[in-house]
């Protein structure tokens, strides 16, 4: 929990810093998280809190919306998780990681639609110009997490003499 709590505040910075430094960027780097905690066996009640607070906390500080974030990433963690159980696929998780990005804009994009004139064709270019970032964002938190839970059960199944 610890780990996931702590990428998860790595990533939510990053949220803010890559779209100042690349023009026409949408990071995913949280909704990377969600879908690759299911890695580790945890409890998915405290994980869903977690992801909700960190949810609410990126509305608070990057959106006009309280509690958007909160629900929509927990729904997201509460989905992926119940079709990625057992699982542990690299390309099973990257699909389930890039039908969430696609759910994930276009909710977003049907929600500010209702405020601002956002056209359709703009996010799906901004889309399609950021995925190439956020697979290699995947990419490397994949492996990280591969890792360390290597290490985990590593640690758990040593005895020592």
């Amino acid at each position: 929990m610890i780990i996931y709590s702590i990428f998860l505040f790595i990533s939510l910075l990053l949220e803010s810093i890559i779209p100042n430094l690349i023009n026409n960027f949408i990071p995913f780097f949280i909704i990377s998280l969600i879908i690759l905690v299911n890695i580790f066996h945890l409890d998915l009640k405290k994980l869903m809190i977690i992801t909700f607070i960190f949810g609410v906390l990126y509305d608070l500080l990057y959106t006009d919306f309280i509690f958007l974030h909160g629900f929509l990433y927990a729904f997201i963690l509460y989905v992926t998780s119940s079709f990625i159980n057992d699982r542990k696929n690299f390309f099973l998780m990257l699909i389930f990681y890039y039908l969430s990005c696609v759910f994930y804009s276009l909710f977003i994009y049907l929600i500010s639609f209702l405020y601002t004139n956002v056209y359709i064709l703009d996010i799906v270019n901004i889309f399609l110009s950021s995925i190439i970032i956020n697979t290699l964002y995947f990419i490397i938190l994949y492996i990280i997490f591969i890792l360390v839970n290597h290490v985990i059960t590593n640690k758990k199944t040593f005895k020592a003499y």
